[in-house]
């Protein structure tokens, strides 16, 4: 005799909820997979290694913002959760030593293997809550009876860890490239540094006329009547007597940090400092006063005056203690 409890039970809507969750893990897991491929092909983890064959190379080697930096172990761990629930059904105690091996274990390879932060700690907690709301909203909490199998949980853990962990590769240390060579390989990587600031008060009384000094690192140039001046990037600007063109004059200079625009018009002087607006009274060309401020006009960009090579990873920027003017380099 044939038994129908197994010919129905493909139509059996809790089968079809599992089988919906494990179609969903696999496809979270997937697009983690390609991740990797298009933004990390640097640290690719031995087992991924082909993927970039078939990937470009000219796509942005880190996604920038917490959550883009963050994307493997999101997706990892919440595929992860979500297939303990769909494959293995559990009695009550034994699902919560399960979700805390697998939790756990996330953490454990992300420690061992990879490059943990904070934010990798909070995308993996994030994670978790989302796939058990999924599970919980689907109707996959049914506590059975059944064992669980110990292979199928190890290979999952495995697996899902593996790649969660996969900002960095086993075999080397992880890094942001600075630049890649031709062949799109990264050809040096960017150094780990701690920010140092300028507090706010001390970048809105920093601006004066100073002693004349060599320009460096020049920026805009600027003719106006007959003195030409300089910007030399995030520094101020150079004032350059050109009254007579065969021996211009240099005058001085004004300091202002994080200047790399200016403009004149009316014998005033319209310059970026950073975050701020400042107007300049050019009517004495050798004597430059401040005359207003406009504050928190243009954004803030914490790279403004950093080395492309430099890297603030795993390092909270505070803007509230002013603007990022220098670097010290880390160990690690």
């Amino acid at each position: 005799m044939k038994d129908l409890t197994r010919l129905n039970y493909s139509a059996d809507p809790a089968c079809l909820r599992r089988i919906s969750a494990v179609a969903l893990s696999i496809a979270v897991l997937l697009a983690g997979v390609l991740y990797y491929g298009l933004y990390r092909q640097h640290a690719l983890p031995p087992m991924l290694e082909w993927l970039s064959v078939w990937m470009p190379h000219d796509t942005p080697l880190i996604a920038h913002g917490l959550l883009g930096q963050s994307v493997p172990s999101l997706t990892h761990a919440f595929a992860t959760v979500l297939l303990l629930h769909a494959l293995l059904p559990a009695t009550l105690s034994t699902r919560l030593w399960l979700r805390l091996t697998v939790v756990g274990c996330l953490f454990l390879f992300e420690g061992a293997l990879g490059t943990p932060d904070t934010a990798d700690v909070m995308a993996i907690v994030l994670g978790a809550l989302m796939a058990e709301l999924l599970a919980w909203r689907l109707g996959l909490f049914v506590y059975a009876r059944q064992r669980t199998s110990r292979w199928a949980l190890a290979g999952l853990v495995s697996l899902s860890g593996l790649l969660a962990a996969g900002t960095s590769p086993l075999r080397d240390s992880y890094g942001e490239c600075a630049a890649f060579d031709v062949n799109g390989e990264c050809e040096e990587y960017k150094k780990p540094a701690t920010p140092i600031y300028m507090s706010y008060a001390e970048l809105r009384e920093a601006v004066r006329l100073e002693s004349a000094r060599a320009p460096d690192q020049l920026g805009r140039v600027y003719l106006y009547g007959d003195y030409i001046f300089l910007n030399e990037r995030n520094k101020g600007i150079h004032v350059i007597d050109n009254g007579n063109p065969e021996a211009p004059l240099n005058v001085g200079f004004i300091n202002i940090p994080g200047n790399t625009e200016l403009a004149i018009r009316d014998n005033y002087l319209y310059a970026d400092s950073f975050v701020d607006l400042i107007t300049l009274d050019l009517n004495d060309p050798a004597n430059v006063q401040l005359i207003s401020r406009q504050e928190d006009i243009f954004p803030y960009d914490e790279f403004q005056s950093i080395p492309y090579n430099i890297s603030f990873r795993f390092q909270t920027v505070d803007r509230q203690r002013g603007v990022i003017v220098g670097y010290r380099l880390r160990d690690n």
